[in-house]
């Protein structure tokens, strides 16, 4: 027992460093669709990551201590494209992205259930891995689905209210993004975990979620900050005003 304890907290670190590291990167991807293809990339980037969350949330990790699921870092890439598009082109393009997010992960969760019907060749290796992984995928798609819409249209309508109060990108990116992700936590896993994981392990991946997005959240305002300084750089010049 005494040699695995160095492991299991060697492990334990490399899972905070990688949790830092898909911060950045997560961040960094938004931002650099954004930079290249304008609000069409950031349309594409919600589409993407709202599939790639609901695929990487079934897996449960230790993070500082605490058990978590993964995706929240991709997931909350989401109101950083949102907020981006609000700040720049107005709450009606904010809104659009969300339901082109929602669209999306509606389409895969269809295309998934259908690909699963299908009954493998003798040979295939692959199918009882997809099995194990995307029989879990509609209750939590369809969680997600629920919680995304609600607490994303959440987060743009009070981007919108917050705008008008205050000049502060770092307010309103702020006061919408921990709002909408403490409802989304708790409403997400209850909807998604309950009956597969006990009312206690799914209170305490509400709180643990909610205090790892809060961490990602800071993260989220000098990103929006580079966002708003991409738009001026780039995009403002091409005649892409705010509506």
């Amino acid at each position: 027992m005494a040699r695995l304890i160095p492991v299991f907290q060697k492990r334990k670190m490399s899972n905070n460093l990688l949790f830092f590291i898909s911060i950045i990167v997560g961040y960094g991807l938004a931002l650099g669709f954004f930079r290249l293809f304008g609000k069409a990339g950031l349309y594409a980037w919600v589409s993407f990551a709202v599939v790639i969350a609901n695929i990487e949330v079934i897996e449960c990790v230790d993070l500082f201590g605490m058990a978590v699921t993964l995706g929240n870092v991709v997931y909350c890439s989401i109101n950083l494209a949102t907020d981006i598009l609000s700040e720049n082109w107005g709450e009606r393009e904010g809104r659009r992205a969300v339901w082109i997010g929602f669209s999306s992960l509606f389409a895969a969760v269809v295309l998934v259930r259908l690909a699963l019907l299908f009954t493998p060749n003798e040979t295939d290796f692959a199918a009882p891995a997809l099995r194990t992984i995307f029989d879990v995928v509609p209750r939590v798609a369809a969680a997600s689905l629920f919680s995304m819409l609600i607490c994303n249209l959440l987060n743009t309508r009070l981007y919108a209210i917050i705008s008008r109060r205050t000049t502060h990108i770092w307010i309103r990116s702020g006061v919408s993004t921990f709002t909408s992700q403490l409802i989304d936590s708790f409403l997400f896993t209850f909807a998604a975990f309950l009956g597969i994981f006990s009312l206690q392990v799914c209170l305490e991946l509400s709180l643990t979620t909610f205090v790892l997005k809060g961490i990602i959240a800071v993260f989220e305002i000098p990103s929006a900050y580079i966002g708003k300084r991409i738009y001026k750089s780039v995009w403002e010049k091409d005649g892409q005003v705010r509506l």
